[in-house]
């Protein structure tokens, strides 16, 4: 039996045990299935199973009980067209009371698929596409219980390709294909090149020119006009935080009018310049102040990038990807050298590598990555020197009068 699909009947028939009340999986069966989808291409399943799974589970939350069931036995159906081994799943009644069948039902206990100790496939959430990204859940970057965790073994879904990150196409893959990056993998240790600091917040009254930081304020007003004789659109806005007042610009970005209105706030970062005896900032990084902040207000990684890959959508992945996989990658240094050397331990530096919380934890991150790659190389080292000591061969007799 394909992994996969006897974790997903597992999945089937707990929910259908409850009652359809969609508790089957801490998360719910709408978080199961995209956790599920990584780990199914990984495993091989036909794609036509993996569509017809995601497309009647993806919205399972927002369903009736009655629809529910019809949906679950609807996917019944369809695996066991393709997998006739698999047990009927039990009938549950219109009341919720359990009706055994005959057939003897797959023994399922309570699933957490939210505890990476218990789950070992993860899937990133969804990044949609380029031109638009959407903003992102808030999540933290790493969780704390990171530190704590020991993994044994690296996921599978490590080298599963990037498209099977909703919204990563094959067209936007065969793009990513030019920085090296073919896997979830590839990603995790795509390290950026250089870091912007963000970090530090100033009030409007207090900016001088050249000044790289992070203002926080309220949206007075927002416009578009054509400039080049319409061949460029500008984005023009005033920003407030009560202290003063900081003209925005945006070159043909004209989408951004539609999601800064009037009366938002917003945290914006960039290089404060100067305009006509105005302060200005232009194309900086923004985002809404009540979402989470992955580009602005913080120590932003900057990625190497090939053409039209934007530095803001790949954080985006990149933080999806760190967030699910970090904390599930084993460390190859035993706790006694960690300690000894006072080193982080891989998950964690993995994570403040690509989103550091400081420039001490940044140094933290870099010196325990460094040190993994000297202790290994040295180990190397090593080892192919026990093996030439081991080398032995018979002395070779030679008559004295030949040495004379």
């Amino acid at each position: 039996m394909n992994p996969a699909i006897e974790k997903l009947t597992k999945f089937l028939n707990l929910e259908a045990e409850r009652g359809y009340d969609n508790r089957a999986v801490l998360g719910g069966l709408g978080q199961m299935i995209e956790l599920w989808e990584a780990e199914a291409r990984t495993h091989q399943v036909p794609e036509a199973i993996i569509q017809a799974a995601t497309s009647r589970l993806r919205d399972y939350p927002k369903l009736s009980p009655h629809s529910r069931k019809e949906a679950l036995d609807g996917l019944w159906n369809r695996l066991r067209n393709e997998y006739p081994e698999l047990k009927v799943i039990s009938e549950i009644d219109r009341s919720g009371r359990q009706v055994k069948d005959a057939s003897e039902k797959a023994s399922v206990s309570p699933v957490n698929i939210l505890e990476p100790d218990k789950q070992n496939i993860p899937a990133p959430a969804s990044p949609e596409t380029i031109a638009t990204p959407p903003p992102i859940s808030p999540e933290p970057i790493y969780s704390k219980p990171a530190e704590q965790l020991k993994p044994t073994e690296l996921p599978a879904a490590l080298n599963a390709p990037l498209t099977t990150i909703r919204g990563v196409g094959k067209r936007t893959a065969d793009i990513l294909k030019k920085l090296g990056l073919e896997t979830l993998g590839d990603l995790l240790w795509h390290f950026p090149r250089r870091y912007d600091d963000y970090s530090r917040l100033k009030p409007i009254n207090r900016l001088f020119i050249n000044d790289e930081v992070t203002i926080i304020g309220i949206v007075e007003e927002i416009s578009i006009r054509p400039i080049r004789k319409g061949r460029m659109k500008l984005v023009d806005a005033v920003i407030s935080d009560g202290t003063g007042k900081l003209r925005i610009t945006w070159f043909n970005q004209s989408w951004i009018a539609n999601r800064l209105r009037p009366g938002c706030g917003v945290v914006l970062s960039g290089r404060v310049d100067q305009y006509l005896g105005y302060l200005t900032m232009k194309n900086p990084e923004w985002e809404l102040l009540e979402q989470h902040n992955l580009h602005t207000n913080r120590i932003v990684p900057v990625y190497p990038l090939t053409a039209r890959i934007t530095g803001k959508w790949l954080r985006r992945v990149i933080n999806t990807v760190v967030t699910r996989m970090a904390p599930r990658i084993p460390d190859p240094l035993p706790d006694s050298v960690l300690q000894s050397a006072d080193l982080m331990p891989l998950g964690v530096a993995l994570q403040q590598i690509h989103f550091p919380d400081n420039w001490d934890r940044l140094a933290q991150a870099q010196n325990r990555l460094a040190f993994e790659e000297m202790f290994l190389l040295q180990l190397g080292v090593l080892r192919q020197k026990m093996d030439w000591e081991q080398l032995r061969t018979d002395p070779i007799s030679i008559a004295p009068g030949w040495i004379d």
